[in-house]
């Protein structure tokens, strides 16, 4: 009885650890290598210091990369940039900044919410917690943005 038990608690061990590794090292959506959820040493790892660093301690600039990161205390709540070379990473694939939005469309599918008004369109994917903008009068994307979206 006892080696059967013995043997049941390691084959339940295993499939946790197997489980664990398998969730644990997958990411959300990323910009540059950001992810929501990041902790201020993460987003150092990956982009090194900020420009603003000090300045305010919840709201990062990175000027080369027209990227900022907004903390909440710790923790990563807001990515955005409109700059031309930032990529939005969405299971494997890439999203540009001034990649066309129809195009960008096919990766996370249908958004969840739209706001278009006479200057800009916003969709939203709730789920991933990504924003993509364009101007009204263009199908570009003009910035991508990460949020803890409600």
């Amino acid at each position: 009885m006892s080696t059967k038990l013995f043997t049941f608690f390691l084959v339940v061990l295993f499939s946790l650890s197997v489980f664990s590794q398998e969730t644990g090292d997958k990411i959300g959506a990323t910009i540059d290598g950001v992810a929501l959820g990041m902790t201020k040493d993460q987003v150092k790892e990956a982009l090194k210091s900020p420009r603003s660093e000090g300045y305010d301690e919840n709201l990062w600039l990175y000027d080369r990369l027209k990227l900022s990161v907004q903390f909440n205390t710790e923790v990563v709540v807001e990515v955005m940039s409109d700059d031309p070379t930032s990529i939005l990473m969405i299971d494997g694939k890439e999203i540009a900044v001034n990649s066309d939005i129809n195009k960008a469309l096919e990766i996370p599918g249908k958004p969840d919410d739209m706001m278009k008004t006479e200057m800009v369109s916003e969709y939203y994917f709730k789920k991933q917690g990504i924003m993509l903008l364009t101007y009204a009068d263009d199908n570009v994307i003009a910035l991508v943005a990460l949020q803890a979206i409600q």
